[in-house]
């Protein structure tokens, strides 16, 4: 940036990092000794230049501006202007500010999370203690005896693992795509079965054991989309049936094609979900009453990632929600994914 532009360092009373912060460091200190003793703007030699800095504050907002400018350096008004504008921006880029950091928290967190579940899956195979202090070909036949002693337990394991793996995927794919720092989307014609089946088989294990019957119907439908956001998508859907569906029922999941788009109908019967909420299923941080009572919630993101990747893929996710007679628990819930079958702009 050109040091006859303006310069902004950007700050709100709460918090420690700037919003903006476009000095350098030797810059603001100097800026803040000029105008130690309360003057809003000053002119002084900064590295050979004759330099304005001003400062201004609105409520919990304060801005400290640099310009060698010539327009600015005689004129304090129109410097005055444009901070006012600063600051009236200021709640905005807090917010949004706000917004990604939480995200990025809650990235760490969840994947925290997964790798500590990960590790326990492991070591309830093998002992921890028992790989301290032996050789890489001792670790491995020690393994190996474990593993022999009870296969079905490493067999489902490793399906455990794997699905472990695939909520770390999800959540890398949504956080990139999301926050624009996992390149352009790159939108081409995939098979609808596979997508669905890459993710379906992680979750059989949890279907068995609340004795859910899941079943994918086979289809040779293809559909336009970015393989890695869409199996995304799918991976916090599926998740999301196998947390809430009412065990002993059943998840069915068709594919019907359109002209223009490929509709999938993801059916179950699970945790009711009322007029009121079925408004609010796909925002931020929303988690369901029914869901939050049994403690089944989480951080209410599940969804809202689904929705917010589906649009990036010119497709469009919806819920409809039929309560079923004398059950308060559980409702017929169906959530319809479509998606292009002809290319469009993404």
């Amino acid at each position: 940036m050109s040091k006859d532009a303006l310069r902004l360092h950007l700050t709100a009373n709460h918090r420690r990092q700037p919003l903006i912060s476009q000095l350098t460091l030797s810059e603001l200190q100097a800026s803040t000794e000029a105008l130690a003793s309360g003057e809003s703007t000053k002119i002084l030699d900064l590295q050979g230049r004759r330099t304005r800095v001003t400062r201004m504050s609105h409520g919990d907002f304060s801005v400290i501006a640099l310009s060698s400018d010539q327009d600015r350096l005689k004129s304090v008004s129109l410097v005055r202007k444009e901070l006012e504008l600063a600051l009236a921006a200021a709640p905005s880029i807090l917010e949004a500010t706000e917004r990604v950091e939480s995200r990025g928290h809650r990235l760490i967190h969840n994947l925290r999370s997964v790798t500590a579940k990960t590790m326990q899956e492991v070591f309830a195979l093998v002992q921890q203690r028992e790989l301290i202090g032996k050789s890489s070909a001792e670790q491995v036949s020690y393994i190996q005896k474990e593993i022999a002693a009870d296969t079905a337990a490493a067999a489902q394991a490793f399906i455990e693992i794997l699905k472990h793996q695939g909520a770390q995927k999800a959540e890398y794919s949504a956080f990139e795509t999301l926050s624009g720092g996992g390149g352009a989307l790159n939108p081409e014609r995939h098979s609808v079965h596979k997508v669905l089946m890459n993710v379906f088989y992680l979750f059989f294990g949890d279907f068995l054991k609340n004795r859910v019957q899941a079943r994918v119907e086979p289809t040779q439908e293809t559909a336009i989309f970015d393989y890695d956001s869409m199996h995304a998508c799918i991976y916090f859907l599926v998740e999301n049936a196998s947390k809430y569906a009412k065990p002993g029922s059943s998840l069915i999941v068709s594919t019907q094609r359109s002209v223009r788009e490929i509709v999938i109908n993801f059916e179950m019967e699970s945790l009711f979900i009322s007029a009121a909420e079925e408004a609010r299923i796909f925002h931020e941080g929303f988690s369901g009453e029914l869901a939050t009572r049994q403690k089944k919630n989480g951080s209410g993101i599940g969804l809202y990632l689904a929705r917010e990747l589906t649009l990036l893929n010119s497709g469009t996710l919806t819920l409809l929600c039929r309560r079923r007679p004398n059950d308060a628990m559980y409702s017929s819930n169906a959530f319809t994914l479509t998606l292009p079958v002809v290319a469009t702009s993404v």
